[in-house]
């Protein structure tokens, strides 16, 4: 996939995201069975070119976790 910023095709992909911890790595929560708080692991491309960066989920059919 190209830079949605500057349409290069010098994109590194799947990029790792440090931090979190064990229980919850860093990414987007999600809550199961209505209880169970999981997390959503972040991917992250990079653009050699123009230093953007993209961050995205594989799986996007979750029961996301929202402020109130």
């Amino acid at each position: 996939m190209d830079c949605i910023y500057c349409k290069s095709s010098n994109v590194i992909k799947n990029v790792i995201i440090t931090g979190g911890n064990h229980m919850h790595p860093t990414g987007i929560v999600y809550t199961e069975r209505k209880i169970w708080t999981k997390t959503e692991p972040i991917i992250g491309e990079v653009c050699k070119d123009c230093g953007s960066i993209r961050l995205y989920v594989q799986n996007t059919n979750r029961n996301w976790k929202q402020h109130k």
